[in-house]
């Protein structure tokens, strides 16, 4: 299992890039929490609106979950495993939602949260989120009774951003 993700502000790009039908079989919206919005562009709208009390450019995090070929998730998973990272980066009560996608029979999910708490107005900092994304791959491995991933490289000894699945 693959998780990624990162403190993100290209909403726009996201809000297309996330509902893209030509490279996925299917596209759907599998949640929204937390928020009054129906469609993305206007969920991404209701988070930029409650950032403008901190000022914090990036204010949305974006990270995706992509379990192997041979691995399925039930709803009950997704729910665990989203819910798991939620926890692991500190967004507990923070709005998000999720988009599914499907190619060639396989399934994974993005998520994106606020990054501001709705109680405190704070941003949530996510500086080593990498060992968030590490610490829920392994919780989910071990819940889900998948095989092991190789653990993500400190930031310093990747050779860049993204790896390969």
């Amino acid at each position: 299992m693959i998780i990624k993700g990162g403190s993100r502000k290209s909403a726009s790009f996201f809000a297309k890039h996330l509902m893209k039908t030509e490279e996925n079989e299917r596209v759907s919206i599998a949640e929204m929490k937390g928020l009054y919005a129906e469609d993305l562009p206007e969920a991404f709208r209701e988070l930029k609106a409650l950032s403008k009390a901190t000022r914090a450019e990036n204010y949305f995090y974006h990270a995706s979950i992509n379990p192997r070929e041979d691995e399925r998730l039930t709803p009950e998973h997704w729910e665990f495993a989203v819910d798991r990272l939620e926890h692991n980066l500190g967004l507990d009560g923070h709005a998000r939602f999720q988009v599914e996608h499907e190619k060639e029979g396989r399934t994974h999910r993005h998520i994106v949260w606020s990054r501001v708490d709705p109680e405190t107005l704070t941003l949530a900092n996510h500086w080593r989120n990498y060992e968030a994304h590490d610490k829920t791959r392994f919780e989910l491995e071990q819940a889900f009774n998948h095989e092991p991933t190789p653990q993500t490289p400190e930031p310093a000894l990747r050779k860049s951003r993204e790896f390969a699945d």
